[in-house]
């Protein structure tokens, strides 16, 4: 450590043993006293003595003070000396912590009155000379003393954020949190932008190499720091209207944090907070997090609070872009969203492991991407059993990631649209543009789900990308894009000759029949209208392009498939299920009016294991669909699954409504199931007083007995259900 002697004015350098010492805080002019002025005895020099008088002052209060050294970060650095200016930067903050006294000079201001409006405190280095040291005097412009930080302590508070007990070490510097520290450095100005970070490693305990040129990049790299040596989730508690933070979870400056003074690490969920791991595709961290209804969109619950709220998480929103709760990144970065405790079940949304962009995308980056917006927004796929499986390149779009491998960056840039990037990765020797993720994902596959239709075209035109490839779940890049409705991605190559459009996935769909079920009128239309998928609007388990649009209750698209007449109205699959069979199952009651409108269909009619439409609609509790099967006169007494009726079902599994529906035209309440067992006895065992109440009032027989050789009334009795077994006995004794 470099020091200067007060007398004679002279720098000393000290290995160990640093003798005690003062330390000067105060803002640089246009030019200042350096090293190389006082190795060289310029110091007199410089502005006419009018910086080295600043120099002279500080010495002359230091003798006066009893003390033989100072340290003056202008002059006891060799600044030309990147090592050495490194080691101090990263030093600073102990330089000041251990210093006998720390005089503070404002250059600007000559009286008390004027202290909150000094520029002082508006510099970014300035705050970790005013939290560092333990004793610290203020002096105006001629050098007279103002006060010192104890007396002057509540005016330093206000006018810093910095709370007295902090500024006094009454509480140690870690008691406050990273959002609280930061909140600090707000609006503070720097020479260079990376100084605002640099200013800062002190505060958070950090070392790190400085990069002059990086720019605000190094505040991203200090968090990034932050972040592996902290559990504190209020580094991610900022906001900010006028950022473009791109999706980043990592605030781009620190005054992000303005409005964050409050905001104190708080976790009543768990005992202790998780670390924090980095990977090349953001930050890896347990959190809860809460899906809204826009598609993608959701909170995460940071483990923090305000001071005074502590009944109230903070939450910030991410997008899971690809909807598969891999990969996600933060949007509406000017809000917070307020978790209520009292009205939040950490069993139902437990913490989860969450992986979240780290740095926000560049405005190119940003507008390459633009095409993948409806995308994103876009609900998933309404497909049992299945996941849309896009795990890879959520992190540094391709052409921010240059030290990446070729091969590596060729899916982050097919995912973010960017064309040029990918010709020129596609012009690369080596480059397997067919290569597969862990997913069994090809570039191709990713391109067309994502609807980048020039990139589709770019990748079709190499000889080793199979356009029929497969993945896990037996989708091919033309399946993913059918499922998203990408038309034009579908029909760059569907005008392939090697295309195969008739290929199926896993649960034997088609192409058509995906677009179908995801409710793609424009596309389905488009296929129907093409001669090459006509032999293909059943798939390979006998289900029409009809029945799946039923299937998930897509209106417009059945009512535009009925218009072509390409499909007949009631069609069966393998298992014998009609378009009807499927909107009654799951309570489309407009396409089941649509069907019966028809004509064409028969509501009677049962699948191979017995049931009939109206069997289902009652079975599942869709009374609207009941009643418009029955006023085409179904027959609602024909027998389903066990026997049963669709009353006895109805009973069986609590659908009021629908037992209501069915005694109003007269089913029969006696008819049995294949156990002897009738609808009151099925409702009595499961405790549906209500059903059991009408049925009685119907004048159902009350001593029938189940499977078990038991009663209705014995089961009530057995469970618990008082109200019943009370009804049945008074049945009982008046029958």
């Amino acid at each position: 450590m470099r020091l200067l002697n007060v007398k004679p004015i002279k720098l000393e350098y000290f290995a160990d043993n640093v003798p005690r010492y003062a330390i000067l805080s105060h803002t640089w002019e246009e030019e200042e006293v350096t090293f190389q002025d006082m190795e060289q005895g310029r110091a007199k020099d410089r502005m006419g003595y009018a910086k080295i008088a600043k120099i002279q002052n500080c010495c002359s209060v230091a003798r006066e003070d009893g003390y033989n050294y100072v340290w003056i970060d202008t002059c006891c650095i060799d600044k030309t000396s990147s090592a050495e200016l490194t080691e101090a930067i990263n030093s600073m903050y102990r330089y000041y912590q251990k210093a006998e006294v720390c005089y503070s000079f404002l250059s600007d201001i000559s009286s008390a009155s004027e202290f909150p409006q000094t520029k002082w405190f508006t510099r970014g280095w300035t705050l970790q000379e005013l939290i560092a040291p333990l004793r610290m005097n203020f002096f105006n412009k001629e050098w007279q003393q103002l006060g010192r930080k104890e007396s002057l302590g509540d005016k330093i508070s206000v006018r810093t954020g910095v709370p007295q007990s902090i500024l006094s070490r009454r509480e140690n510097l870690e008691s406050a949190s990273i959002a609280q520290r930061m909140s600090w450095a707000a609006g503070r100005k720097t020479t260079r932008p990376e100084d605002r970070a640099y200013s800062l490693m002190g505060i958070f305990d950090i070392n790190m190499p400085l990069l002059y040129g990086e720019g605000h990049k190094a505040f991203i790299r200090l968090q990034e720091e932050i972040l592996r040596v902290s559990d504190d989730h209020s580094i991610f508690a900022w906001k900010h209207s006028g950022t473009r933070s791109g999706g980043g979870i990592l605030a781009e400056t620190p005054d992000a944090f303005k409005g964050s003074e409050n905001i104190i690490s708080w976790n009543p969920l768990t005992p202790y907070n998780s670390s924090f791991t980095l990977t090349n595709k953001g930050v890896h961290l347990d959190a809860p997090f809460v899906a809204q209804a826009e598609g993608g969109l959701g909170l995460m619950v940071l483990h923090c609070a305000e001071v005074g709220s502590k009944d109230r998480l903070i939450g910030i929103y991410l997008r899971d872009p690809f909807l598969t709760m891999e990969h996600f990144e933060r949007c509406r970065s000017e809000e917070f969203a307020l978790i209520n405790l009292g009205q939040f079940s950490p069993s139902q949304y437990p913490a989860r492991s969450l992986c979240v962009r780290l740095q926000g995308m560049a405005s190119s980056q940003i507008k390459g991407r633009a095409i993948s917006k409806d995308h994103e927004l876009q609900p998933p796929h309404p497909i049992k059993g299945e996941q849309n499986s896009v795990t890879d390149g959520v992190g540094n779009a391709a052409n921010g990631d240059q030290e990446k491998d070729p091969q590596q960056r060729l899916p982050l840039a097919v995912l973010g649209g960017n064309e040029a990037v990918v010709k020129e990765l596609l012009a690369l020797p080596n480059i397997d543009a067919d290569s597969r993720n862990e997913n069994e994902r090809t570039s191709l596959s990713l391109a067309a789900e994502a609807g980048h239709e020039h990139v589709v075209d770019l990748l079709l035109n190499r000889r080793e990308v199979d356009i029929n490839s497969r993945d896990k779940d037996g989708f091919s890049p033309l399946a993913h894009a059918a499922a998203r409705g990408h038309e034009k991605v579908v029909w760059i190559p569907l005008a392939r000759s090697d295309i195969v459009p008739g290929s199926q996935d896993v649960w034997k769909r088609t192409i058509v029949s995906i677009a179908a079920l995801c409710g793609h009128k424009n596309l389905v239309r488009q296929l129907l209208a093409r001669k090459d998928t006509q032999r293909h609007l059943i798939d390979g388990g006998g289900r029409s392009v009809l029945s799946h649009a039923s299937d998930t209750g897509q209106e417009e698209v059945a009512r535009m498939i009925l218009g072509t007449g390409k499909v007949h109205p009631d069609l069966r699959d393998q298992d014998g299920r009609s378009a009807l069979w499927y909107a009654s199952t799951n309570g489309h009651t407009g396409l089941v009016k649509l069907l019966l409108e028809t004509g064409w269909v028969d509501p009677t009619s049962k699948d191979n294991y017995d049931s009939t439409a109206v069997w289902q609609a009652a079975c599942n509790g869709h009374c609207p669909a009941v009643e418009l099967l029955l006023t085409q006169h179904a027959n609602f007494e024909i027998k389903g699954e066990h026997g049963r009726s669709p009353l006895c079902q109805a009973s069986a599994n609590g659908h009021t409504d629908v037992v209501k529906e069915l005694l109003n035209c007269n089913a029969d309440a006696e008819a049995k199931d294949e156990d002897g067992a009738t609808a009151l006895w099925h409702a009595a065992t499961r405790g549906y007083d209500s059903i059991v109440k009408m049925l009685l009032e119907r004048g159902a027989y009350p001593n029938v007995r189940g499977v078990d050789r038991q009663t209705g009334l014995w089961h009530a009795c057995q469970k618990g259900y008082d109200a019943i077994a009370s009804l049945l006995l008074k049945k009982r004794g008046t029958s």
